[in-house]
This record gives C-alpha cells, sequence and structure tokens, in this order.
C-alpha cells in the first residue's frame, strides 16, 4: 500500500504540474524510482492512474466540504471556506488537466460529472435550504436552479477556459473571490448582503487532512 500511495501522489503532482497527457508511465516510474514492471503492477495502463487520481482527488473534495459544512452553520461562512479550498486547488492545477481528462480519458471526466450530481449538487442545495431557513437568500429562488448554475460556474473553473479569465484578473484568488460574492449578491437578503460585506475575502485558512 506504500508503494501505490507514493504512485497516487506523484502522479497527482506531475499532472497538477504538467497536465495529464504530457505526462507518462515512464515518467511517473523514473520520479519514484520504481522500475515500469512494478508500476504496470499496481496500473496495467494509465487510464487506470488517472482514474485512481481522480477518485483520490475528488474524495479529498468531498472531506473537505463534509468538514466545513459541519464546522461552519453560517451558509454565507460555508461558501467563503469553500472559496478558500477552490483557490488552493485552483493554484496548485495546470489548467489543462480537464481539457485533458475530457477528451483523452473521458471515463475519468465522467467521475468528476458524476461527483458534480451526486455530492455537489446535494450540498449546494443544503446550503441553499440553510440560509433561507436563516433569513440570508431570499426565500422565492428555486434551490435546484440556483444550486445548478453555481456548480455549472464553480466547475467551469476547473477548465482551460480559466485560463481566458487571467488576461483580466491579477490572480486566481481574485478571480474566485468575484465569483462567490457575484454568486452571493444575486441569492442573499438585505439581512445576507451585510454579512458579506464584512468579510474579509483575502484571508486564509487552514485546510484539515
Amino acid at each position: 500500500m506504500e508503494v501505490m500511495a507514493r504512485i497516487q501522489s506523484t502522479s497527482e503532482r506531475l499532472f497538477n504540474r504538467f497536465g495529464i497527457r504530457s505526462v507518462t508511465m515512464d515518467d511517473v516510474a523514473k520520479e519514484i524510482s520504481i522500475s515500469k514492471k512494478t508500476l504496470y503492477k499496481y496500473y496495467p495502463d494509465k487510464n487506470e492512474l488517472v482514474r485512481s487520481t481522480v477518485q483520490k482527488m475528488l474524495d479529498r473534495m468531498s472531506k473537505q466540504f463534509s468538514i466545513i459544512l459541519a464546522k461552519e452553520p453560517n451558509p454565507i461562512l460555508q461558501l467563503h471556506a469553500i472559496s478558500r479550498f477552490m483557490i488552493d486547488m485552483l493554484e496548485h492545477m495546470n489548467p489543462s488537466m480537464m481539457y485533458d481528462l475530457e477528451k483523452y480519458h473521458r471515463d475519468c471526466f465522467d467521475l468528476f460529472v458524476e461527483h458534480r450530481e451526486m455530492h455537489a449538487l446535494r450540498n449546494a442545495m443544503s446550503n441553499l435550504e440553510a440560509g433561507k431557513l436563516q433569513g440570508l437568500y431570499r426565500e422565492e429562488l428555486d434551490n435546484d436552479i440556483i444550486a445548478r448554475a453555481f456548480y455549472a460556474m464553480m466547475f467551469n473553473l476547473l477548465g482551460p477556459q480559466e485560463s481566458s479569465y487571467q488576461h483580466q484578473v491579477e490572480s486566481k484568488k481574485q478571480l474566485v473571490n468575484t465569483l462567490i460574492q457575484y454568486h452571493l449578491h444575486g441569492i442573499c437578503t438585505e439581512k445576507g448582503l451585510a454579512m458579506v460585506q464584512t468579510i474579509n475575502w483575502n484571508q486564509t485558512i487552514t485546510h484539515e487532512q
């Protein structure tokens, strides 16, 4: 299991740095000083390695989101914490990664789509329901429509189109913060908007492992 963990962590680091298409099985084996035979013992082909790496990333995302939702009862502050996590993830991810997944490893890309449908949308719905109960979000909004629109927006940040924003913004932090605040300004009541104005959007948080 130790070897498998090393392979997964190394492949994720290489994929994040160079993109998936540019990294070969030979690159991964050389990086952790094992033979290709050993690597193929655990992963019979690159697609299996990519799939395992993507699943690990998604499991980590789900765990972090669950921690945020469990520890923070305020839905606006939940989104603030999620924005910090998204910024950290984007700063370590090669913009071509999602493009490579969709074009060359479609079954692995579908894991992201399934995650969005099964977990991300459910979390967004819970956030909207809590916001309405606390008087922070507008009652008349359709939760399903807003949840899907929000996660379509956030999901797009993971793709290569995200890089097209970079000539207009100073950093990924500015990009994520602007989109989260855009979302909140569209759904908040006056009470909610007042809270949004009190948040230090440049604040960083420590993610639990």
